[in-house]
């Protein structure tokens, strides 16, 4: 443990307040933490941690008289939670050194919120938590209780502060991130947006007489980063109609029996509630790079730092006479001593270097699907039986994985009516329990489906219609990086359908959006016929078994469609039985028989693909054969499917006609992956032709086509290339 005495005799103050305390970088040739943190002795004595850490000491040497009190905690845990408050002071203040010595790499700070922890003596260690990155001292408390079923045994403590120290240095062998992130909570406040749907959902629950015992737990410093709260938060509690709890932050005792009232009542009465812990000061800033001087003066820098709720807690847990002065000192410094020894362990284990691991836990490996349409032409497993709409194939596919698969539930807006293209129809009536519908919001809808599959669920996300994901984009982002932030090992198997996408004359642009997001982590399909979907929503479901994101894309014009070519019925299709599965490496190809081969080729998907067959058709009549013209559905969007880098070896012209907007498509991705891989037959790419076409870069106007992927974009684009 570094023991530095304090600058001088006088009473300890920050130097040179109004400008940013800027620090020397160590050298680079120190080997070792331990090197780099006596190098840096007389930078780290100018961190305000230390000077708290100083004073501290003081404190601890010259114990003021305390006033007897009774413990409200349960037996044999006031040792150990005050061994968790100095662990958490601990854990900051070497994060910061760290960082000043280029070995950490993560410095928001808990401090002002250490006695917070115990909150997590009221909560039982099987309750479900979601914890602020300030608030680790719950989460270590939480963490040894479990871990040393409550015996609080050194060796479980140590343990949980290597594994702290391996966040904030980014070790590989970090057992949360494995190195790729500092996970020591979310992010969020009484502003943000997943709060606010939290608390919405919570009322809803309650109001419909749902049972919805969770319990929102607020730290209160008044001060947003940078922006000040101004009591705000009063006002807000009033506007909420949640039971309402408050305690002062800073008093251990008043944190837990505030704090146990207010689960007892959750827990009893299956409400929502609130607890408020007041009067907390942020201690050290928002984290190392936070410019303090530039929003707050000088005065409230210095008073939030010497913020006294570190004695507070010693003060009233020696008064009830369960610790001593002695025992108390001797805690600290043991503790400081085991933090900075696992932070020079950690800091000396490997961290991630290789980009390929980060590529792959993105996501949980795919569960291999024979391929199904390789070398196979447009006759190709066509379902036997009868035929019909896309939609009604869709409709059975799901009451099947409903009946085979307890597991699954189906969440959506307005879906145990029907929904509003019928794609659910009748299905509430067959499955009551697990078709279910939530309040309009998609932060919300999103996050429950995240809940429910890590809960053990697996759940169907029905997004109504393709640009409402921008409104729960933030949470949607937040699931498709959940696989990454694990390391790769907490998979979250969600299926979501986006429906209301792209062709069609009703809503105008909010109704036919034709942008797709495609984030790391997430697999994203999009069929042209009910017979592909049935086997695709198959293979969807055996991913998602093990952990893997698909979101399944909808073209609204599809769903009802009868006919490819005048009255023809050639977009119905059987339901293929038996529990044929088609991985999202296959492609189709639609060619004028299983073993010709056109010399050009159309690669669309979706609702591109039958502008594709109905433009190939009006070129016959055109003076250019259909026999030389070959469509490729390409199923799979966000990346480049196995079997479309194999067909595209056999065609010198190739067009891609993608329905989405210009500029802001999936092929326009795909194009120079393909430019580097295409190569395996011994064919050279600049000898092809290669074009991509696209709908237009603007909105879509209500009751009006023309800015989607039409037949004359793609007729024009075969002429072009046969010129």
């Amino acid at each position: 443990m570094l023991h530095f005495l304090a600058p001088s005799k006088s009473p300890l103050r920050i130097p040179n307040l109004r400008k940013a305390l800027i620090l020397r970088p160590p050298s680079n040739s120190l080997a070792t933490l331990a090197d780099k943190r006596k190098a840096s002795r007389q930078d780290i004595e100018k961190l305000p941690e230390h000077i708290s850490l100083v004073e501290f000491r003081e404190f601890l040497s010259h114990p003021p008289p305390v006033s007897p009190t009774t413990s409200p905690l349960p037996p044999s845990t006031s040792l150990p939670l005050l061994k968790t408050i100095f662990s958490t002071f601990h854990l900051h203040y070497h994060s910061r050194i760290s960082s000043l010595c280029g070995e950490g790499f993560y410095t928001i700070g808990p401090c002002g919120e250490e006695n917070l922890a115990a909150s997590s003596l009221a909560i039982n260690t099987d309750d479900t938590v979601a914890l602020h990155y300030r608030h680790l001292s719950p989460s270590i408390l939480r963490n040894w209780t479990y871990r040393s079923d409550s015996t609080y045994d050194t060796t479980s403590l140590k343990s949980i502060l290597l594994d702290r120290a391996r966040g904030y240095t980014v070790s590989l062998s970090d057992p949360i991130t494995s190195g790729n992130h500092c996970a020591l909570g979310g992010d969020g406040s009484i502003n943000n947006a997943h709060f606010l749907a939290s608390i919405n959902l919570s009322r809803y629950a309650e109001y419909n007489k749902q049972k919805c015992p969770v319990i929102f737990g607020i730290s209160n410093n008044d001060l947003c980063i940078s922006l000040k709260g101004n009591n705000y938060l009063s006002k807000f509690l009033e506007s909420t109609g949640i039971k309402t709890f408050e305690c002062n932050g800073n008093k251990v005792f008043d944190v837990y029996t505030t704090t146990n009232s207010a689960v007892e009542y959750s827990r009893k009465k299956g409400k929502p509630s609130i607890i408020v812990y007041n009067d907390l000061k942020r201690r050290f800033g928002h984290a190392a790079t936070d410019r303090q001087t530039a929003y707050l003066t000088d005065l409230e820098i210095e008073g939030n730092r010497k913020c006294d709720n570190l004695e507070q807690a010693v003060l009233d847990i020696v008064g009830s006479g369960e610790v001593g002065w002695e025992e108390v000192r001797v805690c600290f410094e043991e503790i400081g001593e085991m933090v900075e020894e696992m932070f020079n362990v950690a800091s000396e284990e490997d961290k991630v270097t290789s980009r390929f691991q980060q590529i792959e836990q993105a996501s949980q490996p795919r569960v291999h699907v024979p391929r199904l349409l390789k070398n196979k032409g447009y006759n190709a497993l066509t379902a036997s039986g009868r035929k019909d709409i896309m939609r009604k194939n869709m409709n059975k596919a799901y009451a099947e994985i409903l009946e085979e698969n307890e597991r699954v539930v189906y969440l959506g807006e307005d879906v145990e009516h029907g929904g509003y293209y019928l794609v659910t129809d009748g299905l509430k009536d067959k499955f009551p329990r697990r078709i279910r519908d939530f309040p309009p919001d998609e932060t919300t809808l999103i996050a429950a489906g995240l809940g429910y599959a890590q809960s053990g669920l697996l759940p169907i996300v029905e997004i109504p219609y393709a640009k409402y994901l921008d409104c729960g984009f933030d949470m949607f982002n937040e699931v498709c990086c959940s696989n990454w932030l694990s390391g790769g090992k907490e998979g979250v198997g969600i299926i979501f359908r986006l429906q209301g996408f792209d062709r069609g004359t009703f809503g105008g642009n909010f109704h036919t959006h034709n942008t797709l997001y495609m984030p790391p982590g997430l697999d994203v399909v999009c069929y042209s016929n009910g017979e592909d979907y049935v086997r695709g929503l198959r293979n969807a479901v055996k991913q998602a078994e093990d952990g893997r994101i698909t979101m399944l894309v909808d073209c609204t014009d599809l769903l009802n469609k009868r006919h490819l070519i005048g009255k023809d019925k050639g977009w119905l299709r059987g339901y293929p039985e038996g529990g044929e599965v088609l991985g999202v490496h296959d492609v189709r190809v639609y060619g004028s028989s299983p073993e010709g081969r056109g010399t050009i080729a159309i690669v669309a998907y979706g609702n591109g693909v039958v502008t594709s067959l109905q433009a190939r058709e009006e070129l016959e009549n055109e003076g250019i054969s259909k026999d030389d013209i070959d469509v490729i559905d390409c199923m799979l969007l966000s990346e480049v499917p196995d079997g479309l880098t194999e067909e595209l070896q056999k065609y010198s012209k190739v067009i891609f006609a993608d329905i989405c907007k210009e500029g802001q498509n999936p092929f326009s991705t795909m194009l120079p992956i393909l430019n580097r891989s295409i190569d395996k037959g011994g064919v050279e790419l600049n000898k092809k032709q290669w074009n991509l076409i696209a709908a237009a870069k603007t909105y879509n106007p209500l009751g009006n086509l023309m800015t989607f992927l039409n037949v004359e974009d793609v007729k024009g684009a075969v002429k072009e290339m046969v010129k």
